[in-house]
């Protein structure tokens, strides 16, 4: 009888393995990625594929819809009707989008790290090596920088929790990471971009991460977390090597034709990864897509178009009323708020992202703008309520965009600074992914909500969001 029970053992036990054997098969040919990198120049095409991956677009998209930066256009099909009613769940797209558009990134990122253990650079690829090394790093604190602003509800303080910290390639199989308290996040982001500066050329131009690019995500890091007397140093010394560009120069930026004032951007080329269309709120195409169908004969079909209340606040005069708004298509109704048909007397199409190289609607994704640095300045300059120094900052600004002297804001209050920063960052910065940021983190200390005009929130009703709301806070998606 015992021989009977150790022989069912037996078989039990060897039912088992033939059922791992079963479930755990890798497929003949399967490349892990440690046998993929075996030289520098491999990790090099690996640092490439990873900039495949870097996209914004559905930031962008978001802080337009969700805000006061768009209305919904004469073509629109339903399109981001749901999120520009300002509902907002854990089954949202947003949220969904940018943190596994986000995770993904990291996760790349994290792979080729890992692959580049156990390679030694031989002679004369050192500098090499540690400059591909660097960029990974400064690529996986931005994107943990990404998580941080969406997903946490304060960053600005340590014990609030924030995303989760992605420091090596998850097996697929490893339980769920817990989030982790800003201040942890913080100090691996921190860690990562001290590893990068001393790692990092000192200039890979304006596509790829270097030392220029490193200086703009730390003060944007610090100016978001509050931390003023840090970021204000560097975003002087970048506004100094960045000065703010004339209306010539300004305008070629939109066109990919220049890049004064670009200290950082991904670069959208044909036949690249995102040479394509796409209307979700996934966004990933051309950029230009994420408001309109197209261009064609001249015409744009928008489905999305310029708010009504932003496009009320351009001079036309700015080269920015030139460069943001496409004049060969929109029709611009000064009787818009008596009109009956709104829709198609009063369409302003976008004209930020026209197109470049002959394709339409594609054009470079901006990251890091000289203008933003100066308003980083300004919030520094708020901060210490020197409200002065404030009002010459945003002057200066405006002088370069009017191609005029023009009239120095009176600012008497720390709310008025703020209040003053954040309708030049409105306009300055309109679909480049920064309103709802803007709107969370300085909405309360300017007094100021979502902005909507009565005609473009009439669809729904949706005029307004209190600027405590939680909703400025992304829900962890299903």
């Amino acid at each position: 009888m015992n021989k009977i029970k150790i022989i069912i053992i037996f078989v039990f036990i060897a039912l088992l393995n033939s059922c791992t054997d079963a479930i755990d098969i890798e497929q003949p040919g399967i490349l892990h990625y440690n046998d993929l990198y075996k030289t520098v120049d491999d990790l090099q095409d690996g640092l490439i594929g990873v900039y495949s991956f870097l996209d914004n677009t559905a930031e962008i998209k978001f802080n337009s819809v969700y805000t006061d930066e768009v209305s919904i256009g004469v073509q629109s099909g339903g399109q981001a009707q749901s999120e520009y009613a300002l509902n907002l769940d854990s089954n949202s797209t947003s949220p969904y989008v940018i943190w596994v558009n986000t995770t993904i990134v990291i996760d790349r990122a994290n792979r080729v790290l890992a692959a580049a253990e156990t390679i030694t650079p031989e002679e004369g690829e050192q500098d090499q090596y540690n400059n591909i090394i660097g960029q990974l790093y400064v690529i996986r604190a931005y994107e943990h920088f990404v998580l941080q602003t969406y997903f946490s509800e304060d960053i600005t303080d340590d014990t609030k929790l924030g995303g989760v910290i992605m420091d090596r390639v998850i097996p697929i199989d490893e339980a769920a990471i817990p989030r982790s308290l800003n201040s942890d996040v913080f100090a691996f982001i921190d860690s990562d971009l001290t590893k990068a500066e001393s790692m990092i050329a000192d200039d890979n131009g304006v596509t790829f991460f270097g030392k220029d690019a490193i200086k703009a995500l730390k003060a944007r890091i610090y100016s978001y977390r509050g931390l003023y007397d840090l970021a204000e140093p560097l975003a002087s010394d970048l506004l100094s090597n960045y000065p703010i560009t004339n209306q010539a120069n300004f305008a070629k930026i939109w066109t990919d034709n220049g890049n004064n004032g670009v200290i950082f951007k991904l670069e959208r080329t044909r036949n690249d990864s995102h040479d394509s269309q796409s209307t979700t709120m996934a966004a990933g195409g051309w950029a230009g897509a994420m408001f309109a169908f197209g261009i064609s004969g001249g015409v744009q079909s928008a489905y999305l178009e310029m708010s009504r209340s932003l496009f009320n606040k351009i001079d036309p005069s700015d080269v920015r009323y030139t460069s943001y708004i496409d004049h060969n298509t929109s029709i611009i109704d000064p009787n818009y708020l008596t009109s009956i048909n709104v829709l198609e007397t009063d369409v302003l199409a976008i004209g930020k992202y026209l197109g470049s190289e002959s394709q339409v609607l594609m054009n470079d994704l901006k990251i890091f703008r000289s203008a933003e640095m100066l308003f980083l300045v300004a919030e520094a300059r708020a901060n210490a309520h020197d409200y002065s120094a404030v009002s010459s900052l945003l002057k200066q600004l405006e002088d370069k965009r009017l191609d005029t002297s023009t009239t120095a804001l009176t600012i008497t209050s720390d709310e008025e600074a703020y209040a003053a920063i954040l309708a030049a960052r409105r306009i300055e910065l309109c679909f480049e992914g920064f309103r709802w940021v803007d709107l969370k983190r300085l909405g309360v200390k300017a007094n100021v909500e979502i902005d909507r005009d009565v005609r473009d929130c009439e669809i729904n009703g949706a005029c307004s969001m209190d600027k405590n709301d939680h909703r400025f806070t992304l829900p962890i998606p299903v």
